[in-house]
């Protein structure tokens, strides 16, 4: 190889070399960036969701005995988890004030603003079957969406933070009236049917487009909140200025 040849290769390794180097730089400047949302999110959630429901209805879950007489508190207040629990107090059975609010904090960190039910808080200790994560050291304790500390959990978030409703909702909202449609219309999703299922029993299943919320167990209807939730997918199914549904296959 010429002399001349060697040279011009050299300048473009070197050019080339450069290039990686700078693109380098500018990754690591932009890492950084990922714990700022991370704070902002947990920032949001903490100012967002109500304290005093988690500390009287949802904390307790952590201390609950489950199956062997192991807690949640045993586990998480020892090891190093995303859910790390203050110690409780020596001859203690609850936290104070102050380190429920340091859990209060943690908790936030596992909470999904953007899509609450899809939050690592309800996912972990759900069973893969039900929409859980894969695995969870201590257990799968909830085995459904049913679960009542699962739907408490998951009406704490929802509370939080409200699914904003697109504006052809907001329409129908207006249009429509709720209190017609939860003395009159939701009854009929209850009504047994001989020969066949009643609705609820189909569209209380998740993946439906138009879904029901499930009653909580041992009652025998929503309550005021759920029924909110049941006539939100109803309006989706309704076409203004006519009185046929949309075929979404209900």
């Amino acid at each position: 190889m010429g002399h001349l040849k060697q040279v011009k290769l050299a300048m473009f390794l070197i050019a080339a070399l450069s290039g990686l180097l700078l693109a380098a730089g500018e990754l690591a400047k932009a890492a950084p960036a990922a714990p700022t949302n991370q704070s902002d999110n947990t920032a949001q959630a903490q100012s967002t969701l109500d304290f005093d429901t988690y500390r009287t209805r949802i904390e307790p879950i952590f201390l609950k005995a489950r199956e062997g007489g192991v807690r949640c508190y045993d586990c998480h207040s020892a090891m190093p988890t995303r859910l790390r629990l203050e110690r409780l107090s020596e001859g203690a059975s609850s936290w104070t004030e102050e380190q429920s609010r340091h859990n209060f904090a943690v908790v936030s960190q596992l909470v999904a603003p953007a899509d609450p039910l899809k939050s690592p808080l309800l996912l972990h200790p759900l069973s893969p079957e039900a929409g859980g994560d894969p695995t969870h050291t201590g257990g799968k304790f909830w085995k459904s969406q049913d679960d009542p500390e699962w739907r408490l959990i998951a009406d704490w978030l929802s509370k939080g933070f409200p699914s904003p409703q697109p504006s052809s909702a907001t329409v129908k909202k207006d249009a429509l009236d709720f209190a017609f449609f939860k003395s009159k219309v939701e009854p009929i999703f209850l009504k047994a049917r001989p020969g066949h299922a009643r609705c609820y029993s189909c569209h209380s299943q998740q993946g439906r487009p138009f879904y029901l919320e499930a009653m909580l167990p041992g009652t025998t209807s929503w309550t005021e909140e759920q029924s909110q939730r049941n006539f939100q997918s109803a309006l989706q199914e309704v076409v203004l200025g006519t009185r046929r549904t949309i075929p979404t296959g209900l």
